[in-house]
């Protein structure tokens, strides 16, 4: 069993079974990437990490797995 879903069926409720599920990843995807704006020109070891983001943000790439930014 994945840990999602230990962690719902603990919980007792699965949140990505909702109906406004899609917008609340789309929104907090939306933070993760944007997040790093304010320091992306004077940090420029951060930039493949928040192109990769950007790219599979644009094109919804929900498969794409994100790296922390260093």
């Amino acid at each position: 069993m994945d840990e999602h879903r230990a962690l719902a069926e603990d919980y007792g409720f699965d949140v990505t079974q909702r109906e406004g599920f899609p917008a609340l990843r789309r929104l907090r995807e939306l933070k993760l990437v944007t997040s790093v704006l304010p320091v992306l020109r004077s940090n420029p070891g951060v930039r493949p990490q928040w192109e990769h983001r950007m790219c599979s943000f644009r094109t919804r790439d929900i498969a794409a797995r994100w790296q922390p930014y260093r």
